[in-house]
């Protein structure tokens, strides 16, 4: 379960009060040490809370930014999706029902899916053909937009945490994430236990 921000700064500063007979202790030392030494632990006390706070801090934004720890692995992936779609190499099996052509999909250990996600981008599906993400065998789906020759490639992988780690998931309330490689927009995302990489995503799309 991720943790609200405020909540992590206010446990972790919650956890570093001190108890009475230690705070008396301290204000002991300090009275018995010359005014340069003092001004020495303020400074260093003042240091050590400020750590704390920082730490604090970088670890709540973690919590908040479900990939911002996964940016190199999503560079990866959008360099090598973006890599097939610009190739365009040949469909190698050809329909506009993804029902019609799943049964050719039958090397992969899931089933390709109808994303709910891309259900309202208006998307018409013109084949696929068999790729790999990440060394791991994919189908490739080939769109081309309503009412345009602009061409959408989708890559779908078995989602395996082992590989892919920690990505934005659909069904647990993510949102996708969208960078750019090569001047080609790839948003990826997880659902239904599948790893999607979308190219190109049209001019009316959201992103939401």
């Amino acid at each position: 379960m991720k943790t609200p921000l405020n909540e992590a700064l206010r446990a972790h500063v919650d956890s570093q009060q001190l108890s009475k007979i230690q705070l008396q202790e301290l204000l002991d030392l300090q009275q018995r040490h010359h005014p340069a030494d003092r001004r020495m632990m303020h400074h260093g006390w003042f240091v050590a809370v400020a750590s704390s706070l920082l730490i604090a801090v970088v670890v709540g934004l973690m919590q908040m930014s479900p990939v911002g720890f996964q940016q190199d692995l999503v560079a990866e992936i959008a360099a090598e999706v973006v890599d097939n779609h610009l190739h365009m190499n040949p469909l190698e099996i050809e329909g506009n029902e993804l029902a019609g052509i799943r049964a050719y999909f039958d090397r992969l250990d899931f089933q390709p899916i109808e994303s709910r996600y891309l259900a309202d981008i208006g998307l018409d599906l013109l084949g696929g053909r068999y790729c790999s993400l990440q060394s791991v065998t994919a189908a490739q789906l080939r769109f081309k937009s309503l009412g345009s020759d602009k061409l959408h490639t989708l890559y779908q992988v078995g989602y395996d945490p082992a590989v892919f780690k920690t990505l934005p998931n659909l069904d647990e309330g993510d949102q996708p994430i969208s960078v750019f490689n090569k001047g080609v927009k790839v948003t990826i995302w997880v659902e239904k236990g599948i790893l999607l990489a979308l190219t190109g995503a049209p001019a009316n799309y959201s992103g939401e």
